[in-house]
């Protein structure tokens, strides 16, 4: 049978001692991972969202990518004079390649939520 004393030499933890965040540097959580992720470019036409591989949805279809960050969410899609983000339905911003959409989005920190309709 193994005891909580052994168990406690093997994290080298004294008895007695109390800890605080100076003696040992704080866990990280999933949530916290989870928003050090970053959009990335894959193969010049597809977005990399943690693991997550899609594409822009085209003019003609009825779907967007969802973005979120502490403001509210951005929908994202192709129409026809390029890439388009509407903004919490108050404003827009068009990009010309994928490139400066995944560089706008890492800069004002969104992360991928999924797809919608528009």
């Amino acid at each position: 049978m193994i005891k909580l004393r052994d168990l406690i030499k093997d994290f080298k933890v004294n008895l007695g001692k109390v800890y605080t965040d100076k003696d040992r540097p704080p866990f990280k959580t999933d949530k916290q991972i989870k928003l050090e992720t970053k959009i990335s470019v894959k193969s010049g036409k597809y977005l990399d969202m943690d693991g997550s591989i899609t594409s822009i949805p085209g003019p003609y279809d009825r779907d967007a990518i969802v973005f979120r960050n502490n403001r509210g969410d951005t929908l994202v899609y192709r129409d026809s004079k390029g890439i388009y983000a509407d903004i919490n339905n108050r404003s827009d911003e068009r990009f010309k390649d994928l490139n400066q959409l995944v560089k706008w989005l890492n800069k004002n920190n969104y992360r991928y939520v999924g797809i919608d309709d528009r």
